[in-house]
């Protein structure tokens, strides 16, 4: 599933590399979209309330308006010009890589007996692995990219 996120009304002289306008169109799967649109709330509890925020983790039109997304741009690319965001995705993966491992959901952490998995890969036979929450990636270059799209868009809206 994709987090489509399209601008109401982009500035049509700030182009990408590929001659379309920056705040036309953005576009993460899930496992990316949900970590940078956590941060945007974290950064931006005065524009991104709690039903916005819910309703931004699904694709049923939400977003914000041109002002909005403009304040939103500015503090994502300050945060990743200043490195907080940089220093925010290492914290996020040091609390990741602690939290402790899983039971195995394909094998069911059952590597013994009549209904042994003996080729389970996702455990490698152990019967734990990683937090699923690991699967959930955040990098400051899509915090900086979001935060060109969102200055460009003229508001946007997730589909």
């Amino acid at each position: 599933m994709g987090m489509d996120v399209t601008g109401k009304d982009p500035n049509p002289k700030v182009l990408d590399e590929e001659g379309a306008p920056v705040g036309e169109y953005f576009r993460n799967n899930c496992w990316w979209w949900r970590p940078l649109w956590n941060y945007c709330a974290e950064i931006a509890p005065d524009l991104i309330d709690d039903e916005v925020y819910e309703r931004g983790q699904y694709n049923d039109g939400r977003g914000l308006n041109s002002k909005e997304a403009r304040i939103l741009g500015e503090r994502l690319i300050k945060k990743y010009e200043d490195g907080s965001a940089k220093h925010y995705g290492k914290e996020r993966m040091l609390e990741l890589e602690a939290l402790p491992l899983e039971t195995c959901e394909y094998c069911n952490n059952n590597n013994r007996g009549n209904s042994k998995k003996k080729e389970c890969n996702p455990c490698k036979q152990t019967g734990k692995r990683a937090n699923w929450q690991l699967s959930y990636p955040f990098d400051e270059r899509n915090v900086h990219d979001f935060g060109k799209f969102c200055v460009e868009s003229g508001g946007f809206e997730i589909w």
